[in-house]
Order: C-alpha cells, then structure tokens, then sequence
C-alpha cells in the first residue's frame, strides 16, 4: 500500500535550513495499523503529511497504492487526498458555525463524484459513531469526543483505504480517548489502512506495529 524510498523533506529559512526527514525508507502493508511514534520534532507529522499528500518530499520515492506522489501535480494530489486518504486531527477541525451533518458532509463539497446515495451515507456514519441525535448541532454544542467522533465520521465520507490520525487523542480524557482508539481498531478490522502519529507510547502499543522516529529518522 505504501512504499517510502529513500525519503527526505528539506525546509529553508533564508540561508538556514534543516532536514525534517532524512533519507528514510518504510513500507506500511494494505490493512496495516501502525503507530509512528516519537518525541515533538522528530519528523513524524512530516512524515504523515507527505504519506496524506499534504506536502511533497525534497527527494525520494512516496509511493501509495502505486502512485509516485512525488509525480503528482497540484490537482491530482487533491484528487488522491480525497479519494484515497481520511484526515483526523488533534484539534478536529471542524467549521464551527455548521451543524454536525454538514461537517461529515464537507469532503463530498470537494469531490468530483457524486454519491446516489450521499444523504444515507452521511447519517449511516454519524449513526456509526453514535451520533444520530446529535445530527444538527453544532460543533459548539458537542463535547470533545463527539467532536473527534465527528472527525471520524468525516474522514470515511468518500471510503478511503488509509485513515491517518495525528494525536487522535490529545485533547481528551481518558474515557473519550478509548472510545476513539476502539473506533480506529475497528476500521481497522474492517481492513482500512490505519495511522496513528503519536508521542504516547502507550498509545502505539495498542497498534500492531510501532515505526520510531527520532531527528528525521527511523531509529
């Protein structure tokens, strides 16, 4: 599913620069759930930006379900974010003055297919994340963990084969936290590609496989 080849991510300040990653090679298998796990700047939401198309690598091969997104140009790299990749982020992102309905919908905004079925879609997955009653509120009026089950939810919009989860459960308590984490393991029994970005090492020990980045490299 994806191979990373010889990887590096180069950012310049004036005359200054440093390497975020540096010369890495991984591979994550189809259905994998794998934790990239280090300490705060040692590369790993580098690394989930480049495997999600968020940002391009300096040099290297990236290559997801056999496109080089090294190769991509602008307009086919938003095309496989939103077919292929689901985003959840620590800080949810989610539009504020919107009702829950509409933020799972958002991704479906930006895809050229349209869903036959796209109403039923929308709140067999807020159902799915036993959001059902909660369906026109607003982000305002959700707890956390509604909120990153909302996240959730809008990440599965368009079926996409990996889900990437940075910090997942950062901004919750312990009892919002699980439930996120049960969540991710089953789509990930279900056979979605699933990443956790994370500094928590008790987190990545609930995942099948630990990659370990410290400096820009896998130690």
């Amino acid at each position: 599913m994806i191979d990373i080849v010889r990887v590096s991510k180069e950012y310049r300040f004036g005359r200054e620069s440093f390497f975020a990653l540096a010369n890495i090679s991984v591979k994550i298998e189809d259905g994998e759930y794998v934790a990239i796990l280090g300490p705060s700047g040692s590369g790993k939401s580098t690394l989930m930006h480049l495997i999600g198309g968020l940002d391009r690598p300096t040099d290297g091969d990236l290559i997801v379900d056999n496109e080089n997104l090294s190769e991509l140009n602008d307009g086919e790299l938003a095309e496989f974010r939103n077919k292929k990749v689901g985003f959840i982020f620590q800080s949810f992102n989610l539009i504020p003055n919107t009702s829950l309905y509409d933020n799972v919908s958002l991704p479906l905004v930006y895809s050229k297919h349209k869903l036959p079925d796209e109403k039923e879609k929308i709140r067999g997955l807020i159902d799915s994340v036993g959001l059902s009653h909660k369906t026109r509120n607003k982000p305002s009026q959700l707890s956390g963990g509604e909120q990153q089950r909302v996240a959730i939810a809008r990440s599965l919009i368009n079926d996409p084969q990996i889900i990437l989860a940075d910090e997942p459960t950062g901004n919750l308590d312990s009892k919002n936290g699980t439930e996120v984490m049960r969540i991710l393991e089953n789509l990930n029994k279900k056979g979605k590609t699933v990443i956790i970005v994370t500094h928590d090492q008790e987190l990545a020990k609930e995942t099948d496989r630990i990659i370990k980045l410290r400096d820009g490299k896998i130690i």
